[in-house]
C-alpha cells in the first residue's frame, strides 16, 4: 500500500482492493503496537489512504462511509499508548 492521499496509485497499488475490502464490512476495527509513542507506519498509511471515504459519494449523493462503525485500538505500554491514539481518539488533543 503506497503512502498518500488517493483513491488509487497505479497497477502495484494494493488500497482499491482493501478500500472495497472496507466498504463491504460491516464493521471495521484497526489495531495497532506503539513505538516510541507513536502507531506504526502500516496504521498512519491505512488512515491517510482512508481520507478518500470522506469525499466518495453513492450516485444518490450518500457518503459510502454514512452510517458505517469503526473501531481503533492501540496496544503498547500506557504512555506509548495514550501517546500513540492522541489525535485519532479525541480529536481535541
Amino acid at each position: 500500500m503506497k503512502a498518500l492521499i488517493s483513491e488509487s496509485a497505479g497497477d502495484a497499488d494494493e488500497w482499491p482492493d482493501i478500500d472495497q475490502k472496507i466498504l463491504g464490512a460491516e464493521i471495521v476495527i484497526l489495531t495497532t503496537p506503539t513505538g516510541v509513542g507513536q502507531p506504526s507506519s502500516v496504521i498512519k498509511r491505512a488512515i491517510e489512504r482512508m481520507d478518500t471515504l470522506l469525499s466518495e459519494q453513492e450516485d444518490d449523493g450518500v457518503p459510502v462511509a454514512f452510517n458505517e462503525v469503526a473501531g481503533f485500538l492501540v496496544v503498547g505500554n500506557e504512555d506509548g499508548a495514550h501517546s500513540g491514539a492522541r489525535g485519532y481518539a479525541d480529536p481535541n488533543a
